[in-house]
């Protein structure tokens, strides 16, 4: 599955489902709105930076959960693809 298809999916989950069909059961609206949001946390975004006193830390740019360590693929409490900045290698 590519970032592009997800995308793809996600407009027309947005535009198409959502427009054509006027779902009057709660239920039908959540599973809709939990599958958005489960393909929106598979594009990676890139994590936010702290520092509290001397400590740094790395935070969820979905969640703001504190304790993403670094490189890890995802966050451990939502899920979040996250798009670590590219480390260059010392030759």
């Amino acid at each position: 599955m590519t970032i592009k298809q997800i995308e793809n999916w996600l407009n027309l989950l947005r535009s198409e489902y959502c427009a054509k069909y006027n779902v009057e059961a709660e239920e039908a609206n959540e599973a809709v709105k939990a599958a958005i949001e489960t393909l929106e946390r598979q594009i990676p975004k890139k994590p936010k930076y702290g520092r509290q006193g001397p400590d740094d830390y790395v935070i969820c740019p979905q969640c703001g959960f504190l304790g993403l360590d670094e490189f890890q693929p995802c966050c451990s409490e939502c899920g979040q693809h996250i798009d670590w900045p590219v480390q260059e290698v010392a030759e």
